[in-house]
């Protein structure tokens, strides 16, 4: 009985005290409260003060404990990226899969920056990086474009295409290169880029050039001793109309590239773009009689198969035939290998390019083959005792 009154007093304690009506009206009225109402009201109020700090301390302890649930709460779903990244199906993915997707990847134009394959797939993680540094397919070509065509940017040139074509292993290499020399400003130049050539020559099966004055990049390829001996694909490229001194004759294109024994493809085009095979481009007529074919008789190239020139006359017909017939003198001699399947020469002239005209082949016996340009038919005579090949001439 006394413990149960006693849990009844502790409950009791517990009951917050409401004020009573007396309280009350004592509040609102400037009366002399009795000794009695004094003593109740300072022991009620020092009850309300104790209370008041304990439910504060209450508060604070709660509110440490919910930033603390907060922080794990944090820290767990911290811990759930963690295992969900190590979980991923991606990190089960085979390196052959993730060299495909590199692949696939790549862009369209053969320069990518470091946002695009293979470069930012390389930072993915250790190992997709280790899958894309060992996909030889994805380091294969290489675009080098030189703002300043001096020693210095060559040398660096030299450094990073040797890093990049090092991943290749024994594919074939592609390499488009577009550079202006000024002999005047750094006279070590030239040299500087046979050397940076000479290390990668070997290896090229497919190189084109750009410059401005392709004259003067012939010249810095003609001066040296390079070796082109897997060289399957030659592109140049003019990017300037020019105004040619009168007299001058420049280096012919394919003598200079006569240890390339193995070449099969040549393209002469105006606009540089790697890989391009469109039949189709424009090309100054002075800048196309500098890199069309070599004016020895004597020299062949034995596995030429195809030969693709075109050019663009600035004003009228008879600048065109003018350059046309500056072309002819160097193909005649230079004949026809027994391997050769195409020959396309297209002209394009007047302000807007609003004619073309187009090369016509067709068969000649065993002998050669017969161009037809500007109203008259050229020969061609073949190299060699059998002439079987199928000619393509070009669409009307």
């Amino acid at each position: 009985m006394e413990g149960r009154n006693s849990s009844v007093q502790e409950d009791a304690s517990t009951v917050p005290v409401i004020i009573t009506h007396e309280f009350l009206r004592a509040s609102k009225n400037n009366d002399a409260p009795l000794q009695e109402t004094l003593q109740v009201a300072r022991e009620r109020r020092e009850e309300a003060i104790a209370k008041t700090a304990d439910i504060a301390a209450q508060i604070r302890e709660l509110q440490a404990q919910q930033r603390a649930l907060a922080q794990e709460i944090t820290r767990h779903k911290s811990d759930v990226l963690v295992y969900d990244r190590v979980l991923a199906p991606i990190r089960r993915v085979p390196p052959d899969i993730l060299r495909e997707i590199a692949r696939h990847a790549l862009p369209l134009h053969p320069y990518p920056s470091l946002t695009e394959s293979p470069l930012s797939l390389s930072h993915v993680s250790s190992a997709w990086r280790k899958a894309v540094l060992s996909s030889a397919v994805l380091w294969d070509i290489l675009v080098l474009y030189f703002k300043e065509a001096d020693s210095r940017s060559f040398k660096r040139a030299d450094r990073m295409a040797k890093e990049w074509f090092s991943r290749a292993k024994a594919r074939h290499l592609t390499l488009f290169v577009k550079a202006d020399f000024d002999s005047e400003d750094d006279p070590s130049a030239p040299r500087t880029f046979r050397r940076f050539l000479s290390n990668l020559s070997a290896r090229v099966h497919h190189v084109a050039f750009c410059a401005s004055r392709v004259d003067d990049l012939l010249s810095t390829l003609i001066d040296g001793t390079l070796s082109w001996p897997n060289l399957k694909t030659l592109e140049f490229i003019e990017k300037q109309w020019l105004n040619w001194p009168e007299g001058h004759e420049p280096p012919p294109l394919l003598s200079t590239f006569q240890t390339a024994q193995s070449l099969r493809r040549v393209r002469i085009n105006y606009e540089f773009g790697p890989g391009t095979s469109a039949e189709h481009h424009n090309c100054d007529p002075a800048v196309f009689v500098a890199m069309t074919v070599t004016d020895s008789g004597d020299f062949i190239l034995p596995n030429l198969t195809s030969l693709r020139v075109s050019f663009q006359g600035s004003y009228n017909l008879e600048y065109t035939t003018i350059f046309t017939n500056m072309l002819l003198s160097r193909v005649r001699p230079m004949g026809v290998s027994e391997r050769m399947q195409l020959v396309e020469f297209s002209a394009t002239y007047g302000k807007k390019g609003s004619r073309q005209l187009r090369s016509a082949l067709s068969t000649v016996g065993e002998q050669g083959i017969l161009l037809r340009w500007l109203g008259e038919d050229i020969f061609l005579p073949k190299r060699g005792p059998i002439f079987d090949s199928v000619f393509t001439g070009l669409h009307p």
